[in-house]
């Protein structure tokens, strides 16, 4: 804010709102005049989609409440699920197993960057990293054997693997 000498005040009011839409590229492709449609419109942030391998689902980050958390619902926004409760200020980067399964994710648990994977209805959350081995960003290998990340632990931003189940 800036208050003049006059006693008025300036000041900016920053509203952020992110939404998810999807867009036919099969119609693109065939020249057909498209448009993207809201798969989630809210007031709410949802951002970082993530469509399930058989195309049924989206996995995104959201911030429906305080945190930030994992959530899927169907390609046509029913059934809406919230799959993580880490009330975590920065959870997200969700990204699918091969099987549709699993659901891996970053987070920061007390401030460390860690790879996490939870069920992909919700459940249980496993810790994949460690303090030694944190990293962000997951992406599943095509069989689902690894989950590649990026992690600075050497000095440098560098591309590292891990089992699903976690290890060396």
């Amino acid at each position: 804010a800036a208050i003049s000498s006059k006693g008025q005040m300036a000041m900016v009011r920053h509203h952020q709102d992110l939404d998810i839409y999807r867009l036919d590229l099969d119609l693109l492709r065939h020249n057909s005049t498209t448009s993207p449609k809201p798969v989630l419109n809210s007031t709410q942030m949802e951002s970082n989609p993530q469509v399930s391998p058989d195309g049924t689902k989206i996995a995104m980050e959201a911030n429906r409440g305080v945190f930030r958390e994992i959530w899927t619902a169907n390609i046509d926004s029913t059934n809406l699920n919230r799959v993580t409760n880490l009330m975590n200020p920065i959870t997200g980067s969700p990204a699918w197993s091969p099987d549709g399964r699993r659901i891996a994710f970053d987070c920061r648990v007390g401030g460390i960057p860690g790879i996490f994977v939870v069920p992909a209805e919700g459940g249980k959350v496993e810790a994949v990293t460690t303090a030694e081995t944190a990293g962000v960003v997951p992406t599943w290998s095509p069989d689902g054997a690894w989950i590649y990340y990026s992690s600075f632990r050497g000095g440098r931003s560098e591309l590292w693997r891990i089992a699903p189940s976690g290890g060396a």
